[in-house]
C-alpha cells in the first residue's frame, strides 16, 4: 500500500513540473540572496511576444529575516495578479504561461514594517517553443481588430473636425492614435498627454460576441460609442491618469468629477451618433461592463450616478438626428 502511494505520489509531483521534454529557458530570477527592505518589493520584468507550447514559470524562492522569515511573491500579467503567494517562507512557482503578455514576478516585502527580508531561488520560464498557429492566428485577429479600430476613429474624427470648424475651436488638432492592448478586460482609456487611445481586446470581444448575436452593426456601434467617449477626453483635455479605463470611471474609484463624466459621455455619444453608427453603443457597453464587472443593484445603491448617468446618455441618443439608425 505505502508503495503504491509513493507511486502515486510521485506521478502527481511530475504532473506539477512537467518540463522534462521543455527545451527553451529563459531566466527570470537567479540569486544567491538580494535584500528587500521593509515596506519594499522586488521587480522583475518580461514579455512573452507569441504563444507558447506547454510554457510554465518555475522554481523557487525562499525568504529569511524578521519574525516569520517569509516572503509574498505574485505574478502579474498586463497589470493583473494572476498569483499570489501568500506569506510563505519557501514557494515553488508552476505557473502556465501559455499567452503573451507583459509579465513581471514580484516579490514582496511590502507586508513588514520592521524588517528587512533576504531573498534567494532561481525561477525560469519553460517552454516547447512558439505555437506558431495561434501566434499566426492572433498576429491575423489583432491586424483586423487594429484595421477596425482606426476606420472607427477616422470617422469620428473626421465628424469632429467637422464641428469644431463650425465652432471656431481646434482642440484636437492632431488625429489621435487608437491601440488594441493584450489586455482581456472589458475595458478602454485615453492618455490625453500622449493623444492616443487604448481599447483592451476583451472589449473587442464583447463586441465581437455581440455582432455575432445580433449584427456587425451593433458591434461597431458599441466600439464606436466608447472611441468616441476616450475622444470626448482628449477634446475635453481633461486631467488625470485614465489608465484603469471606463470600469473606473463608472465605479467613481478614478479621480474625475461627474461634470467631465457627462462631458465625455454626451460628446463621444453625439460623435457616434453623427457618424452614423447609431446613438446607442455607449449605453449598451456600460450595461454590459456593470452585468459583467459587478452587481448592477448593489453597484446602484453604492453609485447611485451609475443609473442616471446612463438614463442621461439614452436622453442625448434620443435627441441624435440619426437615432434611427
Amino acid at each position: 500500500m505505502l508503495k503504491r502511494l509513493l507511486v502515486a505520489s510521485l506521478i502527481l509531483f511530475a504532473s506539477f513540473f512537467p518540463v522534462q521534454s521543455q527545451n527553451q529557458v529563459l531566466q527570470v530570477f537567479n540569486s544567491r540572496g538580494v535584500q528587500i527592505g521593509p515596506g519594499k518589493y522586488l521587480y522583475v520584468n518580461f514579455d512573452v511576444d507569441v504563444y507558447l507550447k506547454r510554457a510554465r514559470l518555475a522554481g523557487n524562492v525562499m525568504a529569511q529575516g524578521g519574525g516569520g522569515n517569509d516572503i509574498v511573491v505574485q505574478v502579474i500579467k498586463d497589470g493583473r495578479i494572476i498569483y499570489h503567494s501568500g506569506q510563505l517562507r519557501s514557494i515553488v512557482l508552476s505557473i502556465p504561461l501559455n499567452e503573451p503578455g507583459n509579465y513581471s514576478l514580484v516579490l514582496s516585502n511590502k507586508f513588514s514594517i520592521i524588517s528587512s527580508k533576504i531573498v534567494w531561488g532561481n525561477v525560469n520560464l519553460y517552454s516547447d517553443g512558439e505555437d506558431t498557429a495561434r501566434t499566426s492566428e492572433e498576429v491575423r485577429r489583432q491586424a483586423l481588430r487594429e484595421s477596425v479600430s482606426r476606420e472607427i476613429l477616422n470617422r469620428l474624427y473626421s465628424t469632429l473636425q467637422s464641428n469644431e470648424r463650425e465652432w471656431y475651436t481646434r482642440q484636437v488638432p492632431i488625429r489621435p492614435t487608437v491601440f488594441v492592448t493584450r489586455d482581456r478586460s472589458l475595458n478602454a482609456h485615453a492618455d490625453v498627454f500622449r493623444n492616443s487611445i487604448y481599447i483592451d481586446s476583451g472589449l473587442f470581444e464583447a463586441a465581437e460576441s455581440l455582432g455575432a448575436r445580433t449584427s456587425a452593426a451593433n458591434a461597431k456601434a458599441l466600439l464606436a460609442g466608447v472611441i468616441g467617449h476616450e475622444m470626448a477626453h482628449i477634446f475635453f483635455h481633461h486631467p488625470g491618469d485614465r489608465s484603469n479605463g471606463l470600469w473606473s470611471e463608472l465605479t467613481g474609484a478614478l479621480p474625475i468629477d461627474r461634470k467631465q463624466e457627462q462631458q465625455a459621455d454626451v460628446l463621444g455619444t453625439f460623435l457616434a451618433c453623427q457618424a452614423g453608427y447609431g446613438s446607442e453603443g455607449l449605453a449598451n457597453f456600460m450595461r454590459l461592463l456593470i452585468s459583467q464587472e459587478g452587481n448592477g443593484s448593489d453597484f446602484g445603491s453604492t453609485h447611485p450616478n451609475s443609473r442616471g448617468r446612463i438614463a442621461m446618455i439614452e436622453q442625448v441618443a434620443r435627441r441624435c438626428p440619426a437615432a434611427g439608425r
